[in-house]
């Protein structure tokens, strides 16, 4: 066994009493030394509430400040509560009948309900006339029982709407000659 030794810790300055005959420091001082080397090596403060984060964290924030800010409008990612499935435009309406799990409901049955003023029957599905999965303009949504729509052959129903889509068509054309000419 060695005997103790009295020796000045380099870090602080302080005098202090070891058997290890290599230590340079105080034992108070390489743990302080080491947390401050780990916190300027791997921490930086959080830009909304200035606690410690990780320098290379992904949301730009800590733990806490991206649990609370950084949902719906308040994330970077955040694109209106629209987002695309299957070529279709899904919107955010947690109150929708037809909601999914995570509260998104097809634009089309949204903008067919309110324009109607109804809920479209479970069995009823909206047809896009010209085709356009993310064309939702009321002009162009055909409600219709499932029974009648298959993909295999035009049902008498979407002919009748076509057909009546063209001749509006070809009145707002003979319109348009009449204003200009030139057209």
């Amino acid at each position: 066994m060695t005997t103790p030794a009295t020796r000045i810790c380099w870090i602080c300055q302080k005098e202090f009493t070891t058997t290890v005959p290599n230590q340079k420091a105080c034992n108070d001082c390489p743990k302080k030394r080491l947390e401050i080397w780990y916190r300027k090596k791997r921490f930086i403060p959080c830009p909304r509430c200035g606690k410690p984060m990780f320098k290379n964290s992904k949301h730009k924030m800590c733990r806490v400040c991206y649990k609370l800010f950084a949902v719906k409008e308040n994330s970077p990612a955040w694109k209106g509560g629209r987002r695309y499935s299957n070529g279709y435009i899904e919107v955010l309406c947690h109150s929708h009948h037809r909601a999914h799990k995570s509260g998104y409901v097809f634009e089309h049955i949204k903008v067919w309900e309110e324009h109607f003023g109804k809920h479209l029957p479970d069995a009823w599905i909206i047809h896009h006339l010209n085709g356009l999965k993310d064309d939702n303009r009321i002009e162009n949504l055909l409600a219709m029982p499932r029974s009648v729509h298959c993909p295999s052959s035009i049902p008498s129903v979407i002919l009748d709407a076509y057909k009546k889509r063209i001749r509006n068509l070809e009145t707002q054309v003979k319109a348009l000659k009449k204003q200009s000419p030139s057209f």
